[in-house]
């Protein structure tokens, strides 16, 4: 194969490239030029050149051109923002933009559901937050609660005075308020109004009750140590809008006798004991309301460890006072030494029992009591502790 050395060439218009059978001239213009890389697109002869930062480039039928961006997008948007239309061009903006969750045109409701029923409007412009909520409560359960009645624990012969309540409901738009309810007093005792009550918040003002609550009115102290239930107030009656009952409320008190742990320098036994018992608790307790200086402790009596006790201190012969209906079976000190194990007759024991005496109360109540008490003075060291059952 012939081979062609460029470096050997003198006339540098004409190579003439030769083999044994015809003569091939290859002619390499002199004025030849290759032009340089295109870097720019004003470079090329049917793009115009002055474009504007912002602009596109768009074929107009003759050469490129540059033109405005008119509807394009705008993409300068923030974290969670949307595109949308605005009329001229798209723009980014916030989910949540003023308008968004609110209903354009007024919706006719022909179904049931929750709380909308055929024949109602929502609105334009009601926000979807209260058609759901409107929706959904219906399926929430109104619920009535009391407030304002007298409640409480009280001493047998205490003064029970009242003349209102307050009744509040939730969920309010659930309630059938066609519906009337009743509030009834009851107390074994003392008589109180019933009447109507309406299914709305607010205070009710009722004949006045003004009596005396007992824990019985016959054998006081004697079979019953307390009674609960006293003074109730009950409203019912109501309904929500699909025909379910709304709960009952109701309040009351509870009535008890009060008990004495006392200080006294007098021996009663069981043989005088009803004659002196009266006197030697007035006498520690004048007003007989447990505040007396004679007086240890004092409360309504529940349970026979109330009379449990730490000595503070030395002191004379000590009493325990509580009503004859309680049952005294142990006093033991100090967790372990046995001072009583309910004998009435025995009267060996540290702690011995005197009897049983009528003792006229603060409130001018007679209460059957019982009297237990240390055998001998100054029986009991400081830090002693006392455990009654």
């Amino acid at each position: 194969m012939p081979v062609l050395d460029l470096t050997q060439i003198t006339n540098k218009n004409v190579v003439e490239v030769t083999n044994n059978v015809t003569n091939t001239t290859v002619e390499l213009n002199a004025g030849l030029v290759l032009p340089s890389p295109i870097s720019t697109l004003e470079d090329l002869t049917d793009v115009t050149a002055g474009a504007t930062p912002g602009q596109i480039i768009q074929w107009d039928g003759t050469a490129w051109v540059p033109v405005d961006n008119e509807g394009g997008i705008d993409i300068a948007a923030t974290n969670g923002q949307i595109l949308q239309y605005n009329g001229t061009e798209w723009v980014a903006v916030d989910l949540s933009a003023a308008g968004d969750d609110q209903i354009d045109a007024d919706i006719n409701v022909t179904d049931t559901t929750g709380n909308y029923t055929p024949g109602m409007t929502i609105t334009a412009g009601t926000d979807f937050e209260s058609i759901f909520r409107f929706m959904m409560e219906s399926y929430q359960a109104p619920v009535a609660s009391l407030g304002d009645w007298t409640t409480g624990t009280f001493e047998h012969g205490a003064t029970f005075t009242e003349d209102g309540f307050t009744l509040s409901f939730s969920n309010d738009s659930n309630i059938n308020t066609g519906v009337t309810g009743t509030y009834t007093f009851s107390d074994t005792y003392i008589s109180g109004p019933s009447n109507t009550a309406t299914a709305v918040d607010g205070p009710y003002t009722i004949p006045t009750i003004n009596d005396t609550l007992l824990v019985t009115n016959t054998s006081a102290g004697v079979s019953t140590l307390s009674r609960s239930g006293a003074a109730s107030f009950t409203v019912t009656g109501f309904e929500d809008t699909n025909g379910s009952a709304i709960n009952t409320v109701s309040a009351s008190s509870t009535v008890r006798f009060r008990y004495w742990i006392l200080d006294s320098g007098s021996a009663i036994n069981t043989t005088n004991s009803a004659t002196l018992a009266y006197p030697m608790v007035v006498a520690a307790d004048s007003s007989l309301n447990g505040t007396g200086g004679g007086v240890l402790e004092s409360g309504l009596f529940s349970t026979d460890s109330q009379l449990g006790m730490t000595m503070p201190g030395s002191h004379d012969y000590v009493y325990w006072c509580f009503p004859a209906a309680a049952e005294i079976s142990n006093v033991v000190m100090n967790g372990s030494i046995n001072l009583y194990a309910g004998d009435k007759a025995d009267q060996t024991t540290a702690v011995i029992h005197c009897g049983e005496f009528d003792l006229i109360n603060q409130f001018g109540q007679s209460v059957r009591m019982e009297l237990l008490r240390s055998k001998v003075s100054n029986a009991f060291a400081a830090g002693t502790v006392i455990t009654v059952s």
